[in-house]
């Protein structure tokens, strides 16, 4: 049985999204094979490794400040083991100790359509950029989150791209579903939708482009006047463009735009659901996870024409470009004036467990 050890922080915390998820839910997918043995160390709070406690390893106060140890006590044997690295770079020296397996989720940084670009980082973000490179060049194997991204790690990186697998992040249909009308709408109000509604979940940042969908839907508004919009998603990640779009939209549609901060993980079915259409206008991502839960969940969903899109959704979605107010607003309008008739989607390609199965062949390999 080959041996994996995997850094368990991303996931170490009581509310998981994005990356800790996927690092999360991999790992509990490995831990079920028969052909990898996965231990974990966290530097985040122990108590909350939501794992079986007896695969953690402890870290000593020692080795949380002097982090190139741990690569010493966890892989005395030389580079015959393997470590995977769910996100972004791992402890000094470790690479000499382990073969490493990095996965990369996208490359935003390097686009001026990113939310943080190389021309407004601060110090810490640019050491950031040159670990996470020196990672992705130190990796015996890199596995990525899509092939959109993967494409893109060859080309930067001048690495074969048949040498970088896809490992989908997966989606649980026996929670991610279509709700029943009388559930979704008490789960509805409690957050106080209590009309027809289109649905945009993400972080309010400029790479998510809002605006487009903020501006269309004010351009539409009077023609539906029982359909509002939410904006579901953390408002604090770039304060000066959320500041900015929630006076757009008290401007061009006073009181039928509403900001809603965080949801609850076991609401967001009903919200999907609940959602005449479901929106995603961004400029650039890895995947876009929220787009194929509010698919599984039977929403309608419109989408900007960017790459991963198209790899997602297929022919399930509407189409927009990011920047195309018009042509958002005509699936709207076909859309809202219409009978709600959910997408016919297919979630088989987006499983946990298939995706772990790519890191314990290429462990085992």
């Amino acid at each position: 049985m080959a041996s994996l050890v995997i850094d368990a922080t991303s996931f170490t915390t009581p509310n998981r999204t994005g990356i800790a998820n996927y690092a999360f839910h991999v790992s509990r997918e490995l831990l079920r094979t028969r052909e990898v043995e996965p231990r974990f160390f966290t530097f985040g709070n122990p108590a909350d490794f939501p794992l079986p406690q007896d695969r953690l390893g402890r870290i000593s106060p020692l080795e949380s400040q002097v982090r190139w140890l741990i690569g010493r006590r966890l892989f005395p044997t030389g580079r015959r083991d393997w470590f995977w690295c769910p996100f972004y770079s791992w402890p000094l020296g470790l690479e000499k100790r382990a073969r490493v397996i990095l996965t990369v989720h996208d490359l935003l940084y390097r686009s001026s359509l990113g939310d943080r670009y190389q021309a407004r980082f601060s110090s810490r973000e640019r050491r950031f950029r040159r670990k996470f490179e020196t990672a992705i060049r130190k990796a015996n194997r890199i596995v990525a989150v899509s092939g959109t991204t993967a494409d893109q790690v060859a080309e930067t990186f001048g690495i074969p791209r048949g040498s970088i697998p896809v490992a989908y992040p997966g989606i649980d249909v026996s929670f991610f579903r279509p709700i029943a009308t009388q559930a979704e709408r008490q789960t509805c109000r409690r957050y106080g939708i209590l009309n027809r509604f289109i649905l945009a979940l993400s972080s309010v940042s400029p790479r998510r482009n809002l605006e487009t969908p903020v501006r269309t839907f004010a351009s539409i508004a009077q023609d539906f006047p029982d359909v509002d919009f939410i904006i579901a998603g953390s408002r604090s990640y770039a304060p000066e463009y959320t500041e900015r779009l929630e006076t757009l939209a008290g401007e061009k549609a006073p009181g039928r735009i509403r900001f809603l901060d965080y949801i609850a993980r076991e609401d967001l079915p009903a919200l999907y659901s609940g959602a005449e259409m479901f929106v995603s206008a961004s400029f650039l991502e890895g995947f876009d996870m929220p787009v194929v839960e509010a698919m599984a969940c039977g929403t309608p969903t419109a989408v900007s024409d960017i790459p991963v899109h198209r790899e997602v959704c297929g022919n399930v979605a509407a189409y927009f470009k990011p920047d195309d107010a018009e042509g958002l607003a005509e699936i709207l309008r076909t859309r809202l004036s219409r009978q709600k008739i959910s997408p016919i989607f297919d979630p088989g390609r987006f499983s946990w467990e298939s995706s772990a199965r790519i890191y314990a062949d290429l462990i085992r390999s």
